[in-house]
């Protein structure tokens, strides 16, 4: 399947706002009214400021090595979404740092500029993070 370069566009930016642990920049790459749905605290967040501080918070609890891999993404008119996985690896036991893992689903629509934006995000957690997190029982 062929990813859309549009599609390809936006997930590097957001990809490299990640690394660095830009919270504002990845707020910007939603709609004002956006939302995430996430498995971790605060379960939502609604618009750029609570999508900001979430992903602060993300970045406050010492998250590094955010990759994401795109499934499948889809683009018509002004519309799309992307299906990916997630990983990145969080600190543990204060010396090791162990991977999560998980799937995101956004659906995306387009900005008066012509480029793409998230408009939503749904976060769940992989089955590795599962089994590690003891939530498969």
């Amino acid at each position: 399947m062929s990813i859309p370069q549009e599609v390809q566009t936006l997930v590097s930016q957001w990809a490299a706002l990640q690394r660095c642990g830009d919270a504002a920049g990845c707020a910007d790459l939603y709609s004002e009214d956006g939302v995430i749905n996430s498995f971790t605290k605060p379960i939502k967040a609604e618009g750029r400021t609570e999508i900001e501080a979430m992903h602060r918070s993300w970045f406050d609890a010492g998250e590094v090595n955010q990759r994401i891999r795109i499934r499948d993404a889809r683009v018509e008119g002004d519309l799309g979404y992307l299906l990916a996985e997630w990983r990145g690896d969080f600190p543990w036991n204060d010396r090791y740092y162990k991977p999560i893992t998980g799937t995101v689903l956004s659906a995306l629509n387009r900005r008066t500029d012509g480029l793409l934006q998230f408009r939503a995000s749904n976060l769940t957690l992989g089955t590795f993070a599962d089994a590690f997190l003891g939530l498969s029982k």
